[in-house]
């Protein structure tokens, strides 16, 4: 049987009422925030092909506490973000996804709130009003991949040193994250009365 990485919500810290907390400020322990511009990417023409992602082998569920996973796994990285940092990043969007994509390498990602999606599907459309399909496809999943993945962080100027499907299979678990319906998912979920 197949064991695959499921993208897993880390749990959201315990807080006491009426406490307002502090967004992530200060670099603690290496870790800062970043931003990417969108409004400053622009479009570069590739001929790579889009990556296919096979959601058809079989899936062993285990049971697992992700938020330990993760700072296990992120304890050789200096830069990576802590507990602190992970439950600030929660209050600041609400959830904070980790994905771990091989041994050493993992994500955290966020979903795209309905603004944020329509500034990103403006911009993409603005780049490659020109261009087919599948080319607007991938800067779609460039621009939303640059916008919501928060560590570590990809943009234009790194994305080149990244294996081929990172991008195409971040920007899906981030649709997936956002409440896009997966058609499959979806085919089995709907029901008639």
């Amino acid at each position: 049987m197949v064991r695959r990485a499921h993208a897993q919500e880390i749990p959201a810290p315990e807080m006491a009422e009426n406490v307002v907390p502090e967004p992530v400020v200060a670099k603690l322990n290496g870790f800062v925030e970043e931003e990417v511009d969108l409004a400053e990417v622009a479009f570069e023409k590739d001929s790579e092909p889009m990556a296919v992602v096979d959601d058809t082998a079989p899936i062993e569920e285990e049971v697992v506490n992700w938020l330990e996973e993760y700072i296990k796994l992120s304890a050789e990285d200096p830069n990576a973000p802590t507990r602190d940092h992970i439950h600030a990043l929660k209050n600041k969007y609400g959830s904070i996804y980790f994905i771990r994509m091989n041994k050493t390498m993992f994500y955290l990602y966020r979903p795209v709130n309905g603004e944020e999606y329509a500034e990103i599907f403006k911009l993409m459309l603005q780049n490659t009003k020109d261009e087919d399909v599948r080319t607007q496809e991938r800067f779609l999943n460039e621009l939303l991949v640059y916008k919501c993945v928060v560590y570590p962080k990809i943009s234009p100027t790194n994305k080149g040193r990244l294996p081929a499907g990172i991008i195409p299979s971040l920007s899906h678990l981030i649709h997936v994250v956002s409440m896009f319906a997966d058609p499959q998912t979806l085919s089995m979920s709907v029901f008639e009365l």
